[in-house]
């Protein structure tokens, strides 16, 4: 984890979710050394984020990276998205950069020279279990008989 942040750009406070963009798009993702060698091919500087596997930090502005999208799009079609979509706006658009897919050296992730860049899940279901019960329940009847319990006392010293 130390290792990922060390790489990564830290002038550029904000990240681009490749799965987010591809969402709006409706395509399928790029491989991420596919989209570095493009921003790289750009002429911007690109770094992979600490926070999310599929995330990139860059200096390029969004419009560089939105062109990149929209050639990667035209690169590989999909089904043409509706008029109303915000997909549709966006890939009617031409772009003004014509982006360059191969892949450079040095654009891999660094997770085959390091190690595991995001720590995997420490076992099967690991998340959040069941909701804890048994004292809560026996707890409230414990509660109410001696709430009664308290109530006849009080009414045998009254008498």
């Amino acid at each position: 984890m130390l290792s990922a942040t060390a790489a990564e750009l830290h002038d550029v406070p904000l990240y681009y979710s490749m799965h987010a963009m591809c969402k709006v798009l409706h395509c399928q993702v790029p491989t991420l050394a596919s989209v570095r060698s493009a921003i790289q091919a750009a002429g911007y500087r690109v770094s992979q984020a600490h926070t999310e596997p599929l995330a990139l930090k860059s200096d390029a502005p969004p419009r560089v990276l939105w062109d990149i999208m929209r050639c990667w799009v035209r690169a590989n079609p999909t089904k043409p998205p509706k008029e109303t979509s915000p997909a549709y706006k966006l890939l009617a658009q031409e772009p003004q950069l014509e982006a360059d897919f191969t892949i450079r050296p040095g654009t891999e992730s660094g997770t085959k020279k390091v190690g595991a860049m995001f720590v995997p899940a420490p076992e099967a279901n690991w998340g959040p279990k069941a909701r804890a019960s048994g004292k809560r329940g026996r707890d409230k009847s414990s509660a109410e008989g001696e709430a009664s319990d308290t109530a006849s006392l009080k009414q045998q010293k009254s008498k």
